[in-house]
């Protein structure tokens, strides 16, 4: 896909997913992939587990608009390079509702703030940096 020209995140959600779930045997006996089964274990924020009656949903860490971007920087990649950016950057936390629309109005919808490419500031590379400046924290 990467050398067919097409160039939005949108594209390679579904290749993306397929890929973390190849990768870590989230798959059906099929050899489907299962993003269900890793999203029924995924990490809880800590609002989500206090509040158990809120609408939840399951959220990407890093935005997959962001592992796409960081696929799209390696020179000449190898099926073992986009490998090992999905296998390092994939991860999905369940938050609820209000912390998803707290990220939404922070304009990190789809985004690394500011802070995660400063190098003088502690967020510098810091993949949870969404969800630290959004005040989401892990249960």
């Amino acid at each position: 896909m990467l050398d067919a020209g097409i160039d939005d995140a949108a594209s390679y959600r579904l290749a993306i997913d397929s890929i973390f779930c190849h990768i870590f045997g989230h798959v059906t006996k099929s050899d489907q992939r299962a993003l269900t089964k890793y999203n029924k274990s995924a990490p809880i924020s800590k609002a989500a587990s206090l509040s158990p009656k809120e609408k939840r949903i399951v959220e990407h860490v890093v935005p997959v608009t962001v592992i796409y971007k960081k696929i799209k920087e390696l020179s000449d990649p190898t099926s073992s390079d986009v490998i090992k950016v999905v296998s390092e950057l994939y991860k999905v936390r369940i938050i609820t509702v209000t912390e998803d629309a707290r990220l939404n109005s922070l304009g990190l919808q789809s985004s690394m703030p500011v802070e995660f490419y400063s190098p003088e500031h502690k967020l510098f590379g810091d993949w949870d940096a969404r969800h630290h400046v959004a005040g989401i924290s892990e249960a």
